[in-house]
């Protein structure tokens, strides 16, 4: 198949699609394979005799449209796309005019290390849909909260009603009605992403648009992201091809139809050394003289402030670690701690002091889990 790329860097292939625990040796082994990207967006022929593959070469067709052109061009500037990045916006663009001839549906691919731009792309693609007044066709999503936050998007899990399980009618009627107007999904950290997800999302997507026969319901999907980056929590990572339960998520991942390869380092470009000593790291290949660098730049004083408050992700740890520090601040000032406790009520209407006793007695009441949680606290000061 033909795959629109940029051109990759001199000193190796495409390593953007390689999964994070492949080694010096294999990655060597897989250079030619991955040239042009052609191991991750096989053509869907070779994987699938469903009848929502098209036969059609998998490149776009620019036409001269004196109407809509400067609005590309604008777009381009604005956002300060290089060529790959620009690469990637005209296809989708051309895809919302009708101009493409990648096929009806667009499955594109779109990887590259941090600071290529990724990030940048979303937000051109975000702005020309707002200036097409198209808003409501584009969902942008990531796996994580986290990572939508960063995109301005929502979580994959939101977006495409994750995870399967038992709908009803009134369910599956709302999953229709957010999908209405939407035609095109972007999905950022697909790194994240494992086949099982994959296939629930597929599942989902052609239950909410009512096409059962097109892969993911006929909805136009971009994959961002880079495999040398987080990767799965659980379950089989798209990329492999390897029996399981959840294998047809590998099949999904191959009915990719379109790859680009970022491969311009936009957010170190001012400084070559930096962004060289990065690219050795991401492959676990640092020199000393990275070492010795990164260690330059350690601080004469490592003494960490006080002040600044402690996020846990435990209650239990967050009730230890300010026992500790009232204890140390009753002894720095010799003001005793004094315990009030507060008036909280249950559904009894009865305070918890009337509930638990707190002098020996028990309730006859029933406890709830609140309460027991309480009453645990109250134990520990």
């Amino acid at each position: 198949m033909n795959t629109a790329s940029s051109s990759p860097p001199s000193q190796s292939v495409p390593h953007d699609l390689y999964p994070f625990s492949l080694s010096l040796s294999n990655l060597q082994k897989q250079t030619k394979r991955l040239t042009n990207a052609a191991a991750v967006a096989q053509s869907c022929q070779q994987t699938s005799t469903s009848d929502d593959c098209t036969d059609e070469s998998p490149h776009v067709f620019l036409t001269d449209d004196t109407d809509n052109e400067p609005a590309i061009m604008n777009i381009i500037h604005k956002f300060t796309l290089n060529k790959a990045q620009q690469r990637v916006f005209r296809i989708i663009a051309d895809h919302t005019l009708g101009r493409s001839k990648v096929g009806p549906q667009l499955r594109l691919g779109v990887f590259g290390e941090g600071g290529t731009g990724k990030s940048r792309l979303i937000a051109a693609v975000r702005a020309w849909f707002a200036m097409l007044n198209r808003q409501n066709e584009l969902v942008v999503t990531a796996p994580t909260g986290t990572a939508a936050f960063n995109v301005a998007g929502i979580t994959l899990h939101s977006a495409g009603n994750l995870p399967i399980g038992k709908q009803s009618k009134k369910k599956i009627g709302n999953k229709r009605k957010d999908w209405t107007d939407r035609q095109y999904l972007i999905v950022d950290e697909v790194s994240m992403v494992d086949c099982k997800m994959l296939v629930n999302l597929n599942i989902n997507l052609k239950e909410a648009k009512s096409q059962p026969n097109d892969y993911f319901g006929g909805i136009n999907i971009i994959f961002m992201g880079d495999f040398l980056q987080l990767a799965t929590v659980s379950h089989l990572d798209v990329y492999v091809d390897k029996p399981s339960e959840w294998e047809y998520g590998h099949h999904l991942w191959r009915s990719i139809n379109l790859v680009v390869l970022l491969t311009e380092q936009m957010r170190q470009s001012d400084d070559p050394p930096f962004a060289a000593a990065l690219q050795r790291i991401r492959f676990h290949e640092p020199t000393q003289e990275d070492i010795e660098m990164l260690n330059s730049r350690i601080g004469a004083s490592l003494q960490c402030p006080t002040s600044f408050p402690i996020v846990v992700r435990r209650h239990n740890l967050r009730d230890a670690l300010n026992k500790e520090r009232l204890q140390v601040a009753s002894q720095a000032s010799g003001v005793p701690i004094t315990h009030c406790l507060a008036n909280i009520t249950s559904r009894t209407k009865m305070s918890l002091l009337e509930v638990y006793n707190i002098k020996g007695g028990r309730s006859k009441r029933r406890k709830s889990k609140g309460m027991e949680s309480y009453q645990s606290f109250l134990e520990r000061l």
